[in-house]
């Protein structure tokens, strides 16, 4: 047993690690070779040495390494898109590295949001880009952002369906033990 300190000091040693795993990452997709390989891997053993903490677990980065790295680079659209959405949370300690691998993904040249059904609802918690890109508009637009002021943005309905028939839709988890795919909606009851 443990004080909840030294758990908490735990978690932010481990996410220090994961950031320097994330970078060693980009570092190998972007021009591979065996020296690079070498130095993420180890900096995937150095996250898997930090022993659990108060809001993470113990991971096994390392020996998944080689499997992880053949989906990605095969563009495996479900690994790539659990590394973004992981990678996108830690953008503003990692300056790049996100944009760095976003460009080497099958999601290159798209805009991408997260919608997370975990608690039985839908949960828009990452907007990604989106975000970035309506605090743009409302820049232009005159106005200041952040401080307080709230905002509107209004789409054209007839624009906006279009937008999303052009949409794909990727599976990425389920939080629930055993899924590995995405499930069947069930059937609406007739009466």
């Amino acid at each position: 047993m443990s004080d909840a300190l030294s758990e908490i000091a735990r978690d932010e040693e481990r996410y220090s690690e994961m950031n320097s795993f994330y970078e060693q990452l980009v570092n190998y997709l972007e021009k591979p070779s065996r020296e690079k390989f070498d130095a993420l891997n180890e900096a995937a053993k150095e996250t898997d040495f930090i022993r659990g903490g108060f809001n993470s677990g113990k991971t096994d980065i390392s020996s998944k390494l080689e499997g992880k790295i053949n989906e990605l680079s095969s563009g495996d659209k479900t690994s790539w898109a659990r590394l973004l959405i992981d990678v996108y949370d830690r953008r503003n300690d990692m300056e790049g590295i996100y944009s760095r691998l976003k460009k080497l993904s099958p999601y290159a040249d798209k805009v991408l949001f997260h919608i997370d059904y975990g608690r039985g609802f839908s949960n828009i918690d990452r907007i990604m880009e989106i975000q970035e890109m309506m605090h743009n508009k409302i820049e232009s637009s005159g106005m200041k952002i952040c401080d307080a002021d709230k905002y509107l943005l209004a789409f054209d309905r007839k624009d906006f369906e279009k937008f999303l028939e052009k949409t794909s839709v990727d599976w990425v988890r389920c939080g629930i033990y055993g899924v590995k795919g995405p499930r069947k909606q069930r059937e609406k009851l007739t009466q």
